[in-house]
């Protein structure tokens, strides 16, 4: 239950809405049910850098099939595993889910952005077709055990809500664990700036 109040970082504000606290297991459900929205907005973050890194590597494909495919099979999960609507945004009448979403969905942006980048240096061709389902796949595996109650109050879900928030973080004191969102915002600015050079110099190779 503590690791949980750490995880979504908001305790006085269950309180006052007179909950102690949401257990493992709804915290795991919460976060199956943000997916598909998460995994929308990562695409469009993805297609920006696909439109900019094509004018440097003009091989690179994307192909939304997949996607589309990974998106249903998203919305499934989240209304079977997630126990409740996966359009958790019409029926969050207690908020875990809204707040799911501003703690996880920076975390998973994080790891998306890196991996993504790293990815491209190996074998940039078709990373952008399927780097978001990779990372989002690793995400719900992580996030079923505690979805079903597997791992309530276990270590293991104790590295899973740690793992869910500390990458979209930047620690400002040494207990503190920071801004949902603003290590994200600084990995997404260093991206951009960067392949926003090599598009300028590329262009100026090719004057």
């Amino acid at each position: 239950m503590k690791n949980t109040m750490i995880f979504l970082g908001i305790g006085a504000l269950l309180l006052l809405a007179g909950c102690s606290g949401p257990s493992d297991k709804e915290v795991g459900q919460a976060v199956l049910l943000v997916t598909p929205t998460l995994f929308l907005v990562s695409l469009g973050f993805q297609y920006l850098f696909f439109r900019l890194w094509k004018l440097i590597f003009p091989q690179l494909t994307l192909s939304w099939f997949p996607n589309f495919i990974f998106y249903i099979f998203l919305l499934f999960i989240a209304g079977g595993f997630g126990k409740g609507n996966p359009f958790w945004f019409l029926t969050d009448d207690t908020g875990l889910a809204g707040l799911a979403l501003i703690f996880f969905g920076p975390s998973f942006l994080t790891i998306l952005f890196i991996i993504m980048r790293v990815w491209l240096t190996v074998k940039p061709s078709k990373v952008f077709t399927w780097v978001t389902i990779i990372v989002m796949s690793f995400y719900v595996l992580l996030a079923l055990p505690l979805a079903t109650g597997l791992a309530e109050g276990s270590s293991f879900s104790e590295f899973v809500i740690r793992f869910g928030i500390i990458p979209g973080m930047l620690p400002f004191w040494k207990n503190d664990f920071g801004w949902p969102g603003l290590l994200t915002a600084i990995v997404f600015l260093i991206l951009l700036v960067e392949v926003l050079i090599r598009i300028k110099r590329t262009r100026r190779a090719n004057d």
